[in-house]
């Protein structure tokens, strides 16, 4: 399979996964020939593309970092608990059952238990536009319990985190809607008015849900910048807890990611290099690095360039050695291309991959 931009999309083209729609829903089914209006509808929904068959990569596979059920699971039930808070208000609410809360989460942990040594996002996110608060709940949530997973906590603890970390944003659902939805720059009154969400969030929890402290006080501190520049608390390196340090930087990681209403989808490779280049001002340097441990720049399936100036397609990912991949020689008429293990190979051993290339 190959990740191709709904720009670059042309009529012919078979789906490689199936594509949900705001509503968790099939939406285009895996197999599916792409014609204008299926294009056209992808475009309309707000994808920024989809992986698709062709003979150049129809033996690369592309598998989410966790089953496609555990995320739409999980996607539904913070569409849910978002919609409970809402009509709530921030004084009130039904309250959420711990056995709920794992029911959600415990499946997501056993699945990245069980890949704890080849732990590695290695496939782009597709979403549509509409559906991004749920979604990037769910990526924190994944990315939050991935992290704590290099840095050795316990699967309570990760438990912990993952609910604190699939909550973060909850103090949203309280916020003016003409604020939140805004497309423009928000005035100083206004950003204060959003500033208030993480406290709004962490009292609606603490009076909620059945949630540690750990959980609820990592949800409010996502905004906390490791320089002490953030909010609500302008807290400092480790006075900021460690559920918040991590929730902070997968926060901001999904974030880049994610097409946005002010701007498109970064892929990894820039989103990585952009919250590296934070380190240790905004972002705690050692969550940093465990974050960069557990991301492909080079996403399996991603048409790249190479300094050498090969166009080639990428076919396996080193956790070892994430900057120099098993590369093909992209030509979309054939699989029999040439291939660059660069890797093991001598030859590439200082060659660099400058860009992802769009085709």
């Amino acid at each position: 399979m190959r990740y191709v931009t709904v720009n670059n999309m042309r009529k012919g083209m078979l789906l490689a996964r199936d594509v949900y729609d705001a509503n968790a829903e099939v939406f285009l089914r895996e197999g599916a020939k792409l014609g204008n209006k299926q294009i056209d509808q992808l475009s309309k929904q707000g994808f920024s593309g989809a992986y698709i068959l062709d003979v150049a990569s129809d033996d690369i596979v592309s598998d989410p970092i966790i089953t496609q059920k555990e995320y739409l699971t999980a996607q539904r039930a913070v569409t849910r608990y978002m919609d409970m808070a809402y009509k709530s208000g921030d004084s009130g609410g039904v309250a959420v059952s711990l056995d709920e809360q794992k029911k959600v989460v415990l499946p997501i942990l056993e699945t990245l238990r069980a890949k704890e040594h080849h732990l590695l996002v290695e496939s782009l996110d597709i979403k549509p536009f509409a559906a991004y608060e749920p979604c990037h709940a769910v990526m924190v949530m994944v990315l939050s319990i991935a992290i704590g997973m290099k840095l050795k906590m316990t699967d309570e603890q990760l438990f912990e985190l993952g609910i604190g970390a699939l909550l973060h944003d909850i103090g949203t659902a309280f916020l003016p809607e003409n604020i939140l939805n805004r497309p423009g720059k928000l005035t100083d009154e206004e950003f204060d008015i959003v500033k208030g969400h993480v406290k709004k969030g962490y009292e609606y929890l603490m009076n909620n849900y059945s949630l540690s402290s750990a959980a609820s006080m990592g949800a409010m501190q996502h905004h906390e910048s490791y320089d002490g520049t953030g909010y609500p608390d302008g807290l400092r390196k480790k006075n900021i807890s460690v559920f918040g340090r991590i929730i902070a930087i997968t926060d901001v990681y999904d974030a880049l990611v994610s097409k946005r209403a002010f701007r498109a989808a970064m892929y990894p490779m820039q989103a990585i290099e952009t919250v590296q280049n934070l380190s240790d001002r905004k972002f705690d340097p050692e969550i940093v690095n465990a974050l960069s441990e557990i991301i492909a720049p080079f996403p399996l399936g991603s048409v790249v360039h190479l300094r050498s100036g090969e166009t080639c397609i990428v076919k396996h990912n080193y956790v070892e050695d994430l900057l120099h991949p098993q590369v093909r020689v992209y030509d979309e008429r054939s699989a029999k291309s040439a291939e660059i293990d660069m890797h093991t190979n001598p030859d590439y051993k200082n060659v660099r991959i400058t860009k992802i290339v769009e085709v």
